[in-house]
């Protein structure tokens, strides 16, 4: 794959020359190296303001053998997300949404089209995106901060790391033994070490898709809490479609599979904090929820999908690491 879309790269070289061409210093060889961080301040311009922070452009992913057994589950994939936006992708199981995340995480190959963050492709192992897992293998046997110094690496959290171990419950639990925890703990630790590892983009696949539905109010806002505050670009998958209201800046629904592709973006309009208990009853809820379910009604059966609505805490956040003084709590 190319370290960046041959398209994407002629648009912003020709904005680049464009600009050269009308700075007056390149007529005079002793001044270029004047243009030299003056093109560069605009390619940074260019990037931030023109180009999506995040964008899937015509992905396609199949699996098996051609003409035998090949299946394709993803087919002409879009999407473009801000920088800082919170955007899930629902669908119904089976539609892709793991295969997607793959390919966002870049875990996996696309046999066509590109991911790109801030116009360069997303390679195997890019430090700029984080795909949260709840298996440790390398930290079975450490403690939790072990753990989270080793995953910390040279990015400055020893100030916030108590505040965002007491936001995800774990503080005072910190010299406990990874491979004794159990799955909720694993969860909450998943993310606090996904945070401390400090990417660009964090990915969730349906985190809550095994939490017992009296704890899924605690960690959907415990994790709202914590990634809202990162003040980064959150793409999360989920079949359950009020899940995805609650969280979402922006909700895409993808059609059934096989070659699954996104629907139209899906703008939630309200406010945070944000309840489920606030905004069902809204008639802005039953009409953005009822749009978004005859497109997917389009393509699969109800019975696939999870439509039950769970009450959770909601908050609102205004923090990036910039600001070293967040509001946890």
């Amino acid at each position: 794959m190319p370290p960046d879309l041959p398209s994407g790269k002629l648009v912003r070289h020709s904005f680049l020359v464009l600009i050269l061409l009308f700075h007056p210093a390149w007529q005079y060889p002793e001044q270029w190296v004047v243009i030299f961080p003056y093109a560069c301040f605009w390619d940074t311009v260019f990037r931030r303001l023109v180009m999506a922070f995040v964008e899937i452009i015509e992905l396609s992913k199949a699996y098996g053998v051609e003409g035998v057994d090949r299946r394709t589950v993803l087919k002409g994939v879009n999407l473009e997300v801000p920088e800082g936006e919170f955007v899930v992708i629902t669908g119904f199981s089976g539609s892709g949404k793991s295969t997607l995340v793959s390919l966002l995480a870049g875990d996996t190959t696309p046999d066509d089209g590109f991911v790109l963050l801030q116009g360069r492709a997303v390679s195997p192992h890019d430090k700029r995106v984080d795909r949260l897992q709840s298996a440790f293998p390398d930290f079975e046997w450490s403690t939790i901060f072990d753990a989270l110094q080793q995953t910390a690496g040279k990015n400055d959290f020893q100030g916030d790391l108590p505040l965002i171990l007491d936001a995800a419950g774990l503080l005072g639990r910190e010299m406990e033994i990874i491979g004794t925890l159990d799955g909720l703990t694993r969860l909450r630790l998943s993310l606090v070490m996904s945070i401390t590892r400090s990417p660009d983009v964090f990915i969730l696949d349906e985190p809550f898709e095994n939490v017992d539905r009296s704890w899924k109010p605690i960690l959907q806002h415990q994790f709202a809490h914590l990634l809202r505050a990162t003040g980064k670009t959150i793409v999360m998958m989920t079949n359950d479609l009020d899940e995805g209201i609650l969280m979402a800046d922006k909700i895409f629904p993808l059609t059934r599979g096989p070659q699954a592709t996104l629907g139209p973006g899906f703008f939630v309009p309200f406010p945070r904090p944000r309840t489920l208990s606030s905004i069902s009853g809204l008639p802005e809820f039953q009409m953005l929820r009822r749009q978004i379910m005859d497109f997917l009604m389009g393509q699969a059966h109800v019975s696939d999908m999870d439509l039950s609505s769970h009450p959770v805490r909601g908050q609102s956040f205004d923090w990036s690491h910039n600001h070293r003084s967040p509001s946890w709590r």
